[in-house]
């Protein structure tokens, strides 16, 4: 696309602040998952070429790992809280338990399972600037009546506490892939339940659930855009699932044949409904961004090396 490579010259090109910058795979994964119409709308301004680029990566961890770097996550997206000393997600999780029951509610059955939160306290605990940052990059996958609405539901998150609609119950094994980028939950639509009469009786989030897998995408390698890299994005790792992953105990055949499923959870009104969608779509985006560039199957603290292999970083969030 030669918009994408226009995007990858001015990205590298010297600006006001001398820091040298490579396009690497992080950058193209972001432009590439981006709407066309968005990267008209910014392009050629450098500053924001270079302000969203930048945080491609930080994108993921955030969202992904619960983390702003590789090396000390504050929360997975697989951890199941704790809800010592906190009367709000006491509250939540109660919630959240009247309504799935310990139920997998990818898998439908009962067993081990994890509370998850759609998006991590990372994302939530933002000092304002940060935030503002995030989610003016996020903005730029969604109209403009969508951002409005998610600033406004994470700053309810923010001053009320948690809340239920921000909770996925999962079963362990589908959160070790949620944990680490494998599969995805995509926001449809808000359903409602009706009675006889055709009054509505619960109003739902629907959504499903998709396998991403792993790429042929290392995201810290330079990268070039074009149809090659394009190709490699989007084509599987031909040695997975069979190749060994580090730390990947889970029965990986089992929850592919989930793939494409919707799933309803019933939420307490529309709006809480909606709340859940905007949430299960900010996690959407990164997680799309995070496939992209080849970071699916890492766990928190762990990068990609030009080998391959998983290793882990004591630097920063790239």
């Amino acid at each position: 696309m030669p918009l994408l490579k226009r995007i990858a010259e001015l990205y590298e090109e010297p600006s006001n602040d001398l820091f040298r910058r490579e396009f690497n795979g992080w950058q193209n994964a972001l432009f590439y998952a981006m709407p066309i119409v968005s990267l008209y709308s910014f392009f050629p301004i450098q500053d924001r070429v270079h302000r969203y680029g930048d945080q491609a990566k930080r994108l993921g961890l955030l969202f992904v790992h619960g983390s702003s770097t590789t090396d000390s996550p504050s929360e997975a997206g697989g951890t199941t809280p704790t809800a010592d000393n906190n009367r709000p997600l006491r509250l939540a999780l109660a919630g959240v338990l009247e309504r799935d029951a310990r139920i997998c509610i990818v898998m439908s059955t009962a067993g081990p399972t994890e509370y998850t939160r759609i998006v991590p306290r990372a994302v939530i605990n933002l000092e304002k600037r940060a935030l503002d940052s995030i989610l003016r990059l996020t903005g730029r996958f969604v109209d403009k009546n969508f951002r409005s609405y998610v600033r406004t539901t994470i700053e309810i998150l923010q001053s009320l506490g948690d809340r239920p609609w921000n909770f996925l119950t999962l079963g362990n094994d589908i959160c070790e892939l949620f944990r680490r980028g494998m599969v995805g939950f995509k926001p449809s639509h808000v359903a409602a339940e009706r009675d006889k009469n055709g009054r509505v009786t619960t109003y739902q989030a629907a959504f499903s659930f998709h396998w991403l897998g792993r790429n042929c995408i290392e995201g810290d390698d330079m990268a070039t855009p074009d149809d090659h890299s394009f190709d490699e994005m989007l084509s599987p790792w031909e040695g997975f699932p069979d190749a060994r992953v580090d730390g990947l105990t889970c029965n990986i055949n089992a929850c592919r044949a989930h793939d494409g499923r919707l799933i309803y959870l019933a939420c307490d009104g529309r709006d809480q409904a909606q709340m859940m969608l905007s949430m299960l779509a900010l996690r959407w985006i990164a997680g799309s961004v995070w496939y992209l560039a080849g970071a699916s199957g890492l766990a928190p603290g762990e990068v990609t090396g030009s080998d391959g292999s998983s290793r882990y970083d004591s630097g920063g969030s790239g």
